[in-house]
């Protein structure tokens, strides 16, 4: 896939969309960990065993994690005085041994987590600044549901070409975020199934191939 210009701004080229927003994996704060420390005996040699994992707080004012107060103030838990505490996590870079760098790791690792991720299963009817949108080309989208509106890159995971009585109808699925499988392949093989079956028993395959679909493309099987 590649970026070609196209853009699609809810109410103008979106006929209908599902938002799915994945809250849970959202953490405002996070503790950092980095590599075991080993265990060293009177004259300094090292024993073979692992104490406690690196931290950060040497270097940090002696807080061994980093937050996000606007995060925090968009997405933490309700504190039960009308405010929002952090939602805190962990992560863990086990050949880190440097105390600078894990906190460097942990505020990058923190910018990703600290966010929603969202994923969009739209019908695109018309694209904006682009002819042409291919499996697995960038598309900007504004939704203009959200205060103030969302604007984010997604991913075409799904192109479908539909044959009806009005013409030819394409249809695209973005997604924001990576998903193991795509439901909406099932139902669509499912639908081409019952009409094959129904043109096979009633010996219009003419007639009944104005419902089908005629040709699917999705990246239900490969990683991105």
């Amino acid at each position: 896939g590649s970026w070609r210009g196209a853009r699609l701004t809810r109410g103008k080229g979106l006929v209908s969309c599902t938002r799915t927003v994945l809250e849970d994996e959202v953490f405002t704060a996070l503790y950092g960990f980095g590599r075991g420390l080993p265990v060293l005996d009177e004259s300094g040699e090292h024993t073979g065993g692992y104490t406690r994992r690196l931290t950060f707080g040497a270097v940090n004012n002696g807080v061994n994690w980093v937050g996000s107060d606007e995060a925090r103030l968009a997405w933490g838990r309700p504190d039960g005085a009308g405010g929002r505490a952090h939602r805190f996590g962990c992560v863990v870079f086990a050949e880190c041994e440097d105390a600078s760098e894990l906190k460097a790791l942990t505020e990058a690792e923190l910018a990703r987590l600290s966010r929603p991720r969202v994923a969009y299963e739209a019908e695109a009817a018309r694209v904006c600044g682009c002819g042409f949108v291919g499996l697995g080309d960038d598309v900007a989208v504004c939704d203009d549901a959200r205060v103030p509106p969302w604007r984010f890159t997604a991913r075409c995971v799904r192109r479908v070409r539909e044959l009806g009585a009005g013409g030819i109808v394409r249809r695209l699925t973005l997604g924001a975020v990576e998903r193991t499988s795509w439901s909406a392949s099932a139902d669509v093989a499912a639908r081409v199934a019952t009409v094959e079956e129904a043109a096979s028993a009633a010996g219009e395959a003419a007639a009944a191939a104005a419902g089908a679909v005629s040709s699917l493309e999705d990246l239900s099987e490969m990683e991105f």
